[in-house]
């Protein structure tokens, strides 16, 4: 078994290009944060792209959100005010995306003002996307990307009932931590508590009724 005690609780300012970091528009929308504007590439408004994998050439042609944000990987859960603009190019061809061009972005001066913006897509596009390239339904947490784990429900494997709701994955490197807070109501958990990715004892997972059991937990809940 898994020594809660030696497990280290770290803030990661990474984004991981499995999308771990989710915000709300004004509208109350979810975003999913796939990628971040680093400095201007030349003199013709291409941008450099950082974390963003090979995730966002899906998105070209289309409009993507671009948030406004200091200290970035904090901003889980936040209501942030977005802009629309067209994602018109994205380089190289194949593999990780490394810059872009966004429509209306012509010369270095525009976009220079917008480094370290966060570029986001609806949760729903993303959804479909990670959906129609899945083979077959997943059986694992494991087997989820981050932003689809967050706000599971968590079942006790012993006694079937609700106790937790996943609220981040912190992305190590490595490995990944996974914050349960408690659910109103319920007596088996009062404060929130961490879970490696890599815990044996996460169950089966359902998308469809959004939940995961977990078995032998209380040990990490109490350290």
């Amino acid at each position: 078994m898994t020594d809660a005690k030696s497990v280290t609780r770290k803030f990661c300012s990474k984004l991981s290009t499995r999308h771990s970091l989710i915000l709300t528009d004004p509208h109350h929308n979810p975003l999913v944060v796939i990628g971040r504007i680093g400095r201007p590439h030349g003199v013709t408004g291409l941008l450099h792209v950082d974390r963003a994998g090979e995730n966002l050439r899906a998105f070209t042609g289309k409009e993507v959100h671009l948030c406004a944000a200091n200290n970035n990987a904090a901003l889980l859960d936040a209501q942030v005010t977005t802009r629309h603009v067209k994602l018109a190019r994205c380089e190289p061809a194949k593999g990780d995306v490394t810059r872009i061009a966004l429509e209306g972005f012509t010369d270095r001066d525009q976009a220079a003002a917008l480094t370290n913006f966060l570029i986001a897509v609806p949760r729903s596009e993303l959804m479909a996307f990670v959906a129609k390239h899945r083979k077959g339904e997943p059986q694992a947490l494991a087997d989820l990307w981050y932003f689809e784990m967050i706000g599971l429900t968590v079942r006790d494997a012993e006694s079937n009932q609700p106790f937790a709701r996943i609220l981040r994955v912190e992305d190590l490197g490595h490995n990944a931590l996974v914050t349960l807070e408690p659910l109103p109501g319920q007596t088996l958990l009062s404060r929130p508590f961490d879970l490696p990715l890599e815990y044996p004892h996460w169950g089966n997972v359902d998308l469809s009724l959004e939940q995961v059991t977990l078995a032998e937990w209380k040990l990490f809940a109490e350290a």
